[in-house]
């Protein structure tokens, strides 16, 4: 009984291991058996670690014939010389195994539940019904569900491209027939030594030949074949265009050419799935660029999964995008659809790409500089050399060349301020010499600007700072633009040479208006009476060196006081200043309150007197006495400067209209002790200078005999 089953166990098994599609042929004419056996073979609903079912209860299984997918699956298993690997079936109609051993086994039957899913993601397409399990069938790179593999770099796949016509394959895309033996696919029990019906698909050699990878896994589409949110996009995109010459393969006339051949089995049957394959070769010689191809989902059918990943264009089709394909290279893609409906499905798959063209030829391109060297410091008067060196370090002739010069007013030229001098052509690496004769007329920093110019829009400047050296003077006067009257105010009095040259014999001078007196300075500075003005003298003051001396007065009359300033030295050097200075004068108000008996007899009376005195150096106007008396005393009158009126507690003087600077005003209140204790008074005086009340207090006791 263990021969029975060694013998065929290990003969298939070394067929489909070892020589894949071809084992079958070399089985079926050796070892085959040519009468029926029937083995028992034992299967468990436990699950081992790896999710597949072990073997625990024998039963009677029957072959059934391999369906589309096993066909397809070992249809691409090739020898190792390329040939094509050929699958056969034994003539027995049945074959029945029984074997104890643990390794896994060969089942061809639809009696065994579908294996549960672990989230195991190398699900195979499996030979036999859906439900079956292939557990002896080798690991080949073959279609299989959530098995990503990572496509080959000769696939040239992503990128986009540009519409372009192709060429399309003489050859019709028919498939190869089997040679012995035509699949079936069915899902009941025949006999295989009887030939079938015809059912066509690809090759071995094609299959292995392809770029094919395992498919991309989709998620549930629509029946109709519409896609559902499952979509993929390519992560390759194709090189943009070069803006720079190509290679010498690109000069010249271009004509790449492609063939398109698609491939699909010849029948399918409802709910079985089926790949259609389309093979793209470049037959031409030269390569062409951004190939895209674009299919559609069979009418009838649903889309299972497609290789490589493809995007979804707006009308629903399915894209792929290859980057280049070289000559003599060929790629391919591939979708899997299960039919949904009888009938004939299929669908038109278009290719476009995209040819590149190259020319070159060299570009020259002229250049001008000019450079411009003087001694960049010069005295009034003296004469400027400016030497010129204009040069081409480009790499074309440069034409039309004119060279201009506008020259600053702090300089002149014989021929005026506006020069143009003519120099022609300058080739490549050639230089020309000039020179300018300036003459220094007026001091300060200034800028010498050359311009040359030729034809094509040429055009270079050169920009030299040059200082023209000479003395300057620059004054100023730094203090309170605000005095009061009678205060005392210094002022700094400041002077800069912001020239290049010292100057020399520096006198400084300031000018006091009336309404200020002079009270003191420094640096030996001298107050002239007469003039009513004060001097200084420094010897020289170097350029950009500034000095500060210092002026005290005092303001003595009311209004705006100008301080003039004015500097001089040698050369003809001059600068002036002014300050303006406004003298403002305030009422100053104070006062005190004091009574005339204190303490007090219970029944008796006291005068309160109010003095006020303008401290400031103006009239004020609008003086108002209030005076609070607390309820233990009773104002009974009053008297003053101006009226006053009694209302209760409060003894209010009416306003006093003015009172000059340094005069003062007496108000006197008189109060009955109505009862007994400490008692305070409140004072309070306002003006129009100050209408925010200021209060004083002043405190009064009163006693009682009893």
């Amino acid at each position: 009984m263990k021969a029975l089953v060694s013998r065929p166990v290990l003969y298939f098994s070394l067929a489909i291991v070892l020589l894949g599609g071809s084992g079958w042929t070399i089985y079926s004419k050796f070892f085959a058996p040519t009468d029926k056996e029937t083995v028992a073979v034992t299967a468990s609903d436990k699950e081992d670690s790896a999710g597949t079912r072990g073997v625990d209860d024998e039963q009677d299984v029957t072959v059934a014939a391999p369906d589309a997918d096993a066909f397809l699956r070992l249809a691409g298993s090739t020898s190792s010389d390329g040939s094509d690997g050929v699958f056969q079936l034994a003539t027995e109609p049945a074959l029945t195994v029984n074997t104890s051993s643990d390794s896994d086994s060969f089942v061809l039957n639809n009696t065994l539940p579908a294996p549960l899913d672990n989230g195991d993601d190398t699900t195979s397409f499996r030979i036999g019904d859906d439900e079956g399990i292939n557990a002896l069938a080798p690991p080949i790179p073959e279609f299989s569900l959530g098995d990503i593999t990572e496509l080959p770099p000769e696939s040239n796949l992503g990128g986009n491209v540009g519409p372009h016509d192709f060429e399309q394959a003489s050859a019709s895309p028919v498939m190869p027939m089997l040679d012995d033996t035509t699949g079936v696919n069915s899902d009941v029990t025949v006999d295989l030594s009887q030939p079938a019906t015809g059912f066509e698909f690809p090759t071995a050699a094609a299959a292995s030949g392809s770029q094919l990878q395992p498919l991309t896994t989709l998620p549930a589409l629509d029946p109709t074949g519409a896609f559902g949110s499952g979509e993929f996009s390519s992560n390759t995109l194709a090189p943009a265009i070069e803006n720079t010459p190509g290679t010498i393969e690109m000069e010249g006339e271009q004509l790449p050419s492609l063939s398109i051949r698609k491939i699909a089995p010849a029948e399918v049957q409802v709910n079985h799935a089926a790949v259609f394959t389309t093979r793209i070769k470049n037959i031409g010689k030269i390569t062409a660029y951004g190939v895209k191809i674009t299919d559609y989902v069979p009418r009838g059918a649903r889309l299972e999964s497609a290789h490589p990943e493809f995007i979804r264009t707006p009308t629903g089709a399915i894209q792929w995008e290859l980057v280049a394909l070289e000559p003599g290279e060929e790629a391919s893609v591939s979708m899997k659809v299960t039919p949904l409906t009888e009938g004939e499905i299929g669908s038109v798959a278009t290719v476009s790409f995209a040819t590149r063209v190259s020319v070159r030829t060299v570009s020259t391109k002229p250049q001008l500089m000019i450079r411009q060297t003087f001694n960049k410091t010069a005295l009034i008067g003296e004469t400027v050399l400016v030497n010129i060196v204009v040069s081409n370090p480009g790499s074309g002739d440069a034409t039309g060349i004119v060279v201009e010069a506008d020259i600053p007013t702090e300089l002149s030229h014989v021929a005026g301020n506006e020069l143009e001098y003519q120099i022609g052509t300058l080739r490549p690496g050639q230089s020309k010499q000039l020179q300018l004769r300036l003459l220094a007329k007026t001091a300060g920093l200034i800028q010498n600007i050359l311009t040359v110019r030729g034809k094509g829009q040429i055009e270079n400047r050169s920009i030299e700072p040059m200082r023209i050296v000479a003395p300057a003077l620059q004054v100023s006067l730094r203090g309170p633009a605000i005095r009061y009257l009678n205060r005392q105010t210094t002022y700094a009095v400041d002077v800069v040479n912001p020239g290049t040259a010292s100057a020399r014999n520096v006198q400084l001078v300031a000018y006091l208006p009336k309404g200020l007196k002079f009270v003191s300075t420094d640096h030996h500075g001298e107050y002239d009476n007469s003039e009513h003005a004060v001097y200084w003298k420094l010897e020289e003051l170097p350029p950009q060196i500034g000095d500060s001396v210092q002026l005290t007065a005092i303001a003595i009359e009311p209004g705006e006081q100008k301080v003039r300033l004015e500097g001089t030295a040698d050369l003809g050097v001059r600068a002036q200043f002014e300050h303006v200075v406004r003298v403002q004068s305030v009422p100053e108000l104070e006062f005190s309150v004091k009574d005339t008996a204190d303490p007090i007899e219970l029944g008796s009376d006291t005068t309160y007197e109010i003095k006020v005195v303008n401290r400031g150096t103006r009239t004020a106007t609008g003086v108002q006495i209030a005076v609070l008396f607390p309820q233990a005393l009773k104002p009974i009158q009053g008297g003053g400067p101006s009226d006053v009126r009694i209302e209760g507690q409060i003894a209010l003087f009416s306003p006093l209209q003015r009172l000059a600077p340094g005069a003062d005003a007496v108000f006197r209140v008189k109060a009955k002790a109505i009862a007994p204790g400490d008692n305070v008074i409140r004072v309070q005086i306002s003006s129009d200078d100050k209408t925010t009340p200021v209060t004083k207090e002043e405190s009064t006791r009163v006693y009682s005999d009893n």
